[in-house]
């Protein structure tokens, strides 16, 4: 049965009859296996890549989404986005940090859309890496 995941490089089997301290008139079948196997590019698609990409598409399309949206009507999320505008309010109070964190708040939004165009780059090109190597590997068996 072929596996989408591993591919079967080379496999050797040995049969020895072994004989025991213990029944030195009795010998005891041992049979043993090696296995060469390579891993192919299925289980970095799905336990690596297809996560770290979806991730990254809810992390832009969560920092996009409106305060008037559909997705705040429920009440749950519209208590979550109240606390955390209260939170910030508290902090607004504060007049001597205010202007500090105004431009903390920018800084940080510049820093934010910076590593996430740099998160998705690094993404898409391990991705390619991946699939090109594992093309090129491939396309020595």
């Amino acid at each position: 049965m072929e596996s989408g995941e591993w591919v079967m490089k080379d496999f050797r089997g040995w049969k020895h009859w072994v004989y025991y301290a213990c029944c030195p008139d009795t010998p005891y079948l041992d049979i043993t296996y090696h296995f060469l196997m390579l891993r192919l590019p299925l289980y970095f698609i799905v336990n690596v890549i297809i996560p770290c990409m979806l991730f990254s598409f809810l992390t832009g399309l969560a920092s996009s989404v409106p305060y008037q949206s559909p997705i705040t009507k429920n009440p749950d999320v519209r208590s979550a986005i109240e606390g955390v505008k209260y939170i910030a309010e508290t902090m607004k109070a504060d007049e001597e940090s205010n202007n500090a964190a105004e431009e903390w708040k920018f800084v940080a939004m510049v820093l934010d859309h910076i590593l996430l165009c740099v998160f998705m780059a690094v993404c898409l090109i391990g991705t390619l890496a991946v699939f090109a190597g594992r093309l090129i590997e491939l396309s020595m068996l």
